[in-house]
């Protein structure tokens, strides 16, 4: 909601481009490298960033203040419009504490602006408030008219997302009444299209079709293609709303005609999903028609959102039509895009800071040229007294490089926690509640036979396993990758805990009707830490199961002889066995995955967890293993010395 529209103007782009390769004014390149950031800002986020960082080092290279300030906003409001809400508070909070340093208005207008709009798609709606206030003092104070009919209105989308919509309609007006003076503008037709959905909401759907007709009337123009043909889709839900269907097709099949005319695949995929939702109860099959048309277009342009949307509406027709393979299909290829989408934004996020630290690194140069130059005059000056002074400033130079060096590399591996276990929790464990909603979503509204119910609780049952066995997993690395792997030393006969874990794996293997032999000799002792042995050898010999076929075998040994002062210990088993390209990733965080004879399917962290045991024990774990034939897991722990 608190988005705008931008026309497109390739035209213009080029002609800045033009006036950046000649101009020798470093002011004017600094403006211009924010208008081509700008440009490129809705359609070409990496581009705009680029550009606005360009224009950011030129301007503190320059003593540039208020350039400065302005392109710290705009690398925040670029973050901002692309979901990097953190980043983008960073930067708007950076430029809001220089431009109130060098009083500058329009700067803290920017940067408050900028700073209520992440505050409210947090949902801090009254923090998001107090920033709008700022912005408007600032825009008040320098008779800025388009910085106060701007606030003005997303005041009044706040008010709007608060549910208090009178007060919604009290700040439209306001912005509307400023709006009149001015030139015609994208906010001209964004305030109609605001205000008729507030009047929506209220249940006056005939005043909202008003200001949405009165929009569509005069937008009609490429310069303002966008938010005509929002116009367009709200009026027809309007429409809608009315029961006057004929109209609501109508409308959106104007939409949907202007979209492909103007070649905006995009708004033409919406307008098909508008025309699929007015359908989906007299024609399902047409409304399915125009999804799958729709999905098509998402698909080709890898609109990830549109996709995930229209997988959901699929699912919803497919129940409907009580076609619940297809309907339970649909939500799948749903969740399978939203789990995409959780990974693309995490890899813009990681993109967008390494472009951050290009800029901070690139400022660091700077700062270092700035020191050089000083220095050289003030070896000119002075003489004699430059030796020491470089002296003193290498050495805080070095103390201070050394903290960088050290605190990068604690922030690199906090880093790495999280994003392990960010990956984690959207790879390994989403996956298995998402099945779990799902099946239980299509047993509360389909009726199965006793026969599908039983089958769909077996497959809920082993979802359920599965999830378990993830938060097992992840709790006991996360608790390591925070606390180190505290071991607890103590001699003990291996034999008994192996026995222990036998019992409790035994219904796991019957049910592939495996075999489990064991020759562990009871004189056998050996120093460790018993509750990491238990780990080890229940997560090995689990494994072997898993990769195991039905009427298999595993036989567990350990030998005090082979290894001097070390006993090794052997897990076999005859199963599927290990390709190369997964045995040397397999003890690594998120390894190729692969599935057991069953299906059955880990996230990698056991055996990553039990090589960080067997090395905190001294000892030491590799594996031998043929595809086909079978595999063998050895490690090593230290032998308990004679007495």
């Amino acid at each position: 909601m608190l988005a705008c529209y931008t026309p497109y103007a390739q035209d213009a782009t080029n002609t800045l481009l033009q006036q950046l390769h000649v101009s020798k004014n470093d002011s004017a390149r600094v403006a211009l490298y924010r208008k081509i950031s700008e440009h490129y800002m809705y359609t070409r986020p990496d581009s705009s960033t680029w550009y606005a960082r360009e224009g950011l080092v030129l301007s503190r290279k320059t003593r540039q203040r208020k350039g400065e300030a302005s392109l710290l906003c705009q690398i925040g409001q670029i973050n901002q419009i692309h979901g990097n809400l953190n980043l983008s508070r960073k930067y708007l909070l950076e430029a809001l504490d220089l431009s109130r340093d060098i009083h500058f208005p329009q700067g803290i207008g920017a940067a408050c602006s900028g700073l209520g709009v992440i505050e409210g798609k947090s949902g801090n709606l009254g923090e998001a408030t107090r920033y709008f206030f700022e912005a408007l003092k600032m825009a008040e104070q320098s008779n800025n008219t388009g910085g106060i009919i701007e606030t003005n209105i997303k005041l009044g989308l706040i008010n709007e997302m608060n549910e208090n919509l009178d007060k919604a309609l009290y700040y439209y007006a306001r912005a509307e009444k400023l709006n009149k003076t001015q030139p015609v503008s994208s906010s001209s037709f964004t305030l109609m299209n605001n205000i008729g959905i507030v009047y929506a909401r209220k249940g006056d759907i005939q005043t909202a079709l008003e200001y949405f007709e009165k929009g569509i009337a005069q937008s009609d123009t490429p310069r303002f293609a966008g938010i005509h043909l929002n116009l367009l889709g709200n009026a027809g839900n309007a429409f809608e709303k009315l029961g006057n269907k004929a109209k609501a097709l109508e409308y959106h099949k104007r939409m949907l005609t202007k979209a492909q005319v103007i070649n905006m695949p995009e708004e033409e995929a919406r307008a098909l999903i508008n025309l699929a939702t007015v359908l989906r109860k007299d024609s399902s099959v047409k409304s399915i028609q125009y999804l799958n048309t729709a999905l098509g277009i998402a698909q080709r342009l890898n609109l990830k959102e549109l996709q995930s949307l229209i997988f959901k509406s699929l699912s919803e027709i497919y129940k409907q039509q009580q076609q619940y393979e297809s309907a339970l299909a649909a939500l799948e290829q749903h969740h399978r895009v939203e789990d995409s989408l959780f990974n693309l934004t995490r890899t813009r996020e990681i993109a967008t800071l390494e472009a951050s630290y290009e800029l901070e690194e690139s400022r660091n140069r700077i700062q270092k040229l700035e020191l050089d130059n000083q220095q050289r005059t003030f070896e000119r000056n002075i003489g004699g007294i430059i030796a020491i002074s470089i002296l003193v400033i290498l050495i805080i130079l070095a103390v201070y490089f050394i903290k960088i060096r050290r605190l990068n590399k604690q922030l690199k591996e906090s880093n790495q926690v999280k994003d392990k276990l960010f990956s984690i929790i959207g790879h390994d464990l989403s996956g298995p509640v998402a099945g779990s909603t799902n099946l239980l979503s299509l047993m509360n509204q389909g009726d199965f036979s006793p026969e599908e119910q039983k089958q769909m609780l077996a497959e809920l049952h082993k979802q359920s396993e599965l999830t378990a066995g993830v938060l097992n997993s992840l709790l006991n690395w996360g608790k390591t990758q925070l606390q180190g792997v505290s071991v607890h030393s103590v001699a003990f006969a291996p034999a008994g805990i192996v026995q222990k874990n036998m019992q409790v794996l035994q219904p796991m293997a019957n049910n592939k009707q495996i075999a489990i032999s064991t020759n562990i000799a009871a004189s056998i002792r050996v120093m460790a830490d018993q509750d990491h042995f238990d780990f080890i050898i229940r997560n090995l010999v689990s494994n072997a199961i898993k990769f195991t076929h039905n009427m298999g075998a595993i036989h567990i040994a350990a030998d005090a002889e082979k290894q001097q002062g070390f006993v090794l210990f052997s897990v076999q088993d005859n199963g599927t066995g290990i390709s190369q390209e997964v045995r040397a990733q397999l003890f690594n965080i998120n390894p190729k995955r692969s599935y057991g004879t069953k299906g059955e399917k880990g996230t990698g962290l056991g055996l990553m967890l039990c090589r960080e045991f067997v090395e905190a024990n001294n000892g030491r774990i590799w594996l031998e293993s043929t595809e086909g034939t079978g595999t063998t897991f050895y490690f090593t722990l230290p032998a308990t010395p004679s007495v």
